[in-house]
């Protein structure tokens, strides 16, 4: 998957740019420690200044080896971005954790048997609420609230181009999974392609380089990242979003079913409301496809939901 994500923006025609994809990542509370570009960010006009606040929602549950992650992580995403000249923007990410039993379990419970058709053997044995993440290539972890790790992020926008950098900084409690104690840095490109008048291609890809973690061990060095998605409009207001997400793990911990490409779908919906939107969306692992089609989704929370609403400051 190395430079996969670069490599289709550059393979792919040219076409005018359009609304973005969903802004979210993979929420595995490991993965969550490091920093992960997310796309969806649309430039913004001279002068302008634009304010979110995201809630994401996402319950996990995985035993491999000698290790168990049973928890569920509440992300409060505080962003603000400024435009600067020469098509340049500077934006500050303020990541809120908090690390928990959830409410999720039995909701995933009835969508396993109800939508998908089938039973995890694994929640099925497993009680609910709980809130732990242990063994020897992960650490010992409970439940946990505050401050995670907060980056700065530098865009330029050029035609249905993107390209940015950001820097994230150890201001989470590593000691409480809550950052990873390093620092990180990224670097990625988007595109968006038209197709007709209602339709919308986008991709994206990113290269994250992975501070040594003062917890955890086994980071990987470089953490690669691609993605791509469709956007249908129907009308001025209302979009509908189905997106394609990788990720490298963020560990080396010789385990398979942790270390395996980090894959999921998301669906979402999005409302423009005049100069802010508000956007909803609900991520899926490999539990899809019920484990058949890695490719497709693989690890990852086993069921995220989330909301997100932007709006703009002013000129």
């Amino acid at each position: 998957m190395k430079g996969f994500g670069l490599a289709a923006c550059l393979l792919l025609p040219s076409l005018a740019a359009g609304q973005g994809l969903i802004a979210t990542r993979n929420h595995r509370a490991v993965s969550l420690t490091f920093y992960r570009w997310t796309p969806g960010n649309v430039g913004l006009e001279s002068g302008e200044s634009r304010w979110s606040v995201s809630w994401t929602e996402a319950n996990d549950l995985r035993a491999a080896g000698s290790n168990l992650e049973d928890c569920e992580v509440s992300r409060l995403l505080l962003e603000f971005r400024r435009a600067l000249p020469s098509g340049l923007e500077a934006g500050l990410e303020l990541p809120l954790l908090a690390r928990h039993g959830g409410f999720l379990d039995g909701i995933i419970d009835w969508w396993h048997r109800n939508v998908l058709g089938w039973t995890d053997p694994l929640r099925d044995a497993s009680p609910q609420g709980r809130a732990t993440i242990q063994g020897p290539d992960l650490g010992s972890f409970g439940s946990a609230t505050g401050l995670g790790d907060v980056a700065f992020v530098v865009r330029r926008s050029s035609g249905p181009w993107r390209f940015g950098v950001a820097l994230k900084l150890p201001t989470g409690d590593a000691g409480q999974l809550l950052g990873s104690g390093a620092t990180d840095l990224a670097a990625a490109a988007e595109r968006d392609w038209r197709l007709g008048e209602r339709w919308t291609l986008h991709a994206y890809g990113a290269a994250v380089l992975q501070g040594r973690p003062t917890r955890l061990r086994g980071a990987r060095d470089v953490a690669w990242q691609a993605g791509f998605g469709v956007v249908w409009s129907p009308n001025s207001r209302d979009q509908w979003i189905a997106q394609w997400q990788h990720e490298d793990s963020a560990l080396r911990t010789g385990v398979a079913p942790l270390d395996a490409p980090h894959r999921l779908v998301t669906f979402g919906y999005r409302r423009l409301l005049g100069d802010g939107l508000v956007e909803a969306f609900f991520s899926e692992d490999r539990d899809l496809f019920n484990g058949s089609w890695p490719e497709g989704a693989n690890v990852g929370p086993d069921f995220t939901v989330g909301l997100r609403y932007e709006a703009k400051v002013g000129r």
